[in-house]
């Protein structure tokens, strides 16, 4: 737009509009970053254990070595699993969409589930 806007000799009309899709663009991004860009490919659940795919490869992490579980019913909903000691491949922090439901802001029976053996899992390494 801002080069058809300087060919054309109305740079001054449009450097508002120019301005504001660089604006729009850059939020865009850093929306994206915070939402998107973080999430795993596939998350399984395999009962004692996750198994998590990124990037074409495959990652297991048993329930001790998560922290705790959180669940945002923002679009898009995710469930975040905190690590107890950080991943090389994820950092501190592993982020996934559970799947879509008829009532999306009720929490999520796999949320419910995975706090429960995560809270278990803790308990027992406590004793």
């Amino acid at each position: 737009m801002a080069i058809m806007a300087v060919v054309h000799g109305q740079l001054a009309a449009k450097l508002l509009v120019a301005i504001f899709a660089i604006i729009m663009g850059v939020g865009g991004y850093f929306v994206m970053k915070l939402l998107i860009f973080d999430v795993v490919d596939e998350v399984w659940d395999c009962g004692d254990s996750i198994l998590v795919k990124n990037n074409g490869r495959e990652f297991r992490f048993t329930m001790p070595e998560f922290r705790n579980m959180s669940y945002s019913p923002m679009r898009p909903p995710r469930i975040t699993l905190p690590l107890r000691s950080p991943s090389e491949e994820f950092g501190t922090d592993i982020a996934f969409v559970p799947p879509i439901r008829m009532f999306p802001y009720s929490v999520p029976p796999i949320a419910r589930d995975l706090m429960e053996r995560i809270d278990e899992a803790r308990r027992q390494l406590v004793h």
